[in-house]
C-alpha cells in the first residue's frame, strides 16, 4: 500500500513539472508505441495463419528427418560416493554379484539418483561426462569403476544400448509442429512486408546519407 501511495505521489509531481514533455520521455513513449504496434501486427499475421493439421506436421517431419537425429544411447546405473575406499568396496561387491540397485540404495550419496536406485536411464556419450564415456567404452551389460567424477567416485553398471538413428514422429511431434508454425509465420510476414513495399515505395538517397 505504501508503494502504491508513493507511486501516485511521484506521478503527481512528474505531471506538475511537465516531465511528460521531456524529449527523452517523448522519445521513449514513441518507441514503446511503435513496439506495441509491431507486436499487434505480428499477432494479426499469426491470426491469418491457417490451422496446422496433423498431416502437415507429419509431412514436415518426413521432409526434415535430419533435424531429428538421435545419438547412440546406453542405459546406465551409478553409485556415487565421495570416499575412494568406499567406492572400491562397492565395486568389489558389485563385481561379486551383489544386487546393484540394492547397493545404490545403501551407498549412493547422490540424492537425485539414490531414490531411483542409481538409475540414470539412457544417456548419450556426452550427457554424463566421464560416466557416460566409460559406459560406452565398456559396452552393454557391464560393471565398471570406480572412476573419478566431480568431487567423488562412481561405480557404474550398463544395460541395453540404443543405436544412433532418427527419433520417431511421436517423440518430436510438438517440436515439429512449432517449427512448421514458425516457418509458415515467416512466410506470411515476408508476404506482408512485400505488399507494404509495393504500396509504400521508398528510395534511399545514398549521396544525402553519406553527407550526414
Amino acid at each position: 500500500l505504501e508503494n502504491m501511495v508513493i507511486y501516485d505521489i511521484v506521478a503527481i509531481i512528474t505531471d506538475r513539472e511537465n516531465y511528460d514533455q521531456n524529449p527523452e520521455i517523448q522519445k521513449a513513449l514513441k518507441q514503446t508505441t511503435e513496439q506495441q504496434m509491431l507486436s499487434l501486427l505480428d499477432k494479426k499475421v499469426a491470426e491469418d495463419l491457417p490451422e496446422i493439421i496433423e498431416d502437415s506436421v507429419r509431412a514436415y517431419y518426413e521432409d526434415n528427418r535430419d533435424q531429428y537425429k538421435r545419438e547412440a544411447q546406453i542405459e546406465i546405473w551409478e553409485i556415487y560416493v565421495t570416499d575412494e575406499n568406499t567406492a572400491k568396496k562397492v565395486a568389489r561387491l558389485a563385481n561379486a554379484g551383489q544386487d546393484f540397485e540394492g547397493l545404490a540404495e545403501k551407498y549412493n550419496e547422490d540424492k537425485g539418483t539414490k531414490k531411483k536406485k542409481g538409475y540414470l536411464g539412457y544417456r548419450a556419450k556426452r550427457r554424463r561426462g566421464a560416466v557416460s564415456q566409460k559406459a560406452f567404452e565398456i559396452g552393454p551389460e557391464k560393471i565398471a569403476g570406480p572412476i573419478k567424477y566431480r568431487k567423488g567416485w562412481v561405480v557404474l553398471k550398463t544395460g541395453g544400448i540404443k543405436p544412433e538413428g532418427i527419433k520417431e514422429f511421436d517423440e518430436v511431434k510438438n517440436q515439429a509442429r512449432q517449427r512448421l508454425k514458425s516457418q509458415k509465420l515467416k512466410q506470411l510476414r515476408e508476404e506482408w512486408e512485400k505488399e507494404i513495399k509495393e504500396e509504400f515505395q521508398a528510395k534511399i538517397n545514398y549521396e544525402l546519407l553519406e553527407s550526414i
